[in-house]
């Protein structure tokens, strides 16, 4: 059972059906292969990035921070 504590009060007591306990180790592995799986759909079929010595980079992940590199093509200005 779980509350949520808002201003001080709890609401009413709920029901948790699915998920982790806090703290529970699987959560950590749960999380990486769900964003791994996000990641691999959200860049599918895309090129954008940087070449850095042959290898195409367009992401950096550390924990539940990512940032997305894309290098500026100066063709398309006017």
């Amino acid at each position: 059972m779980s509350a949520v504590r808002i201003e001080g009060e709890l609401t009413k007591w709920f029901r948790v059906t699915m998920g982790v306990r806090q703290g529970c180790g699987l959560s950590l592995y749960l999380f990486n292969v769900m964003l791994e799986v996000v990641m691999n759909l959200a860049l599918k079929d895309t090129e954008i990035g940087v070449n850095i010595n042959g290898q195409m980079i367009n992401n950096l992940r550390f924990a539940d921070d990512i940032d997305l590199i894309a290098e500026e093509d100066t063709r398309c200005r006017n």
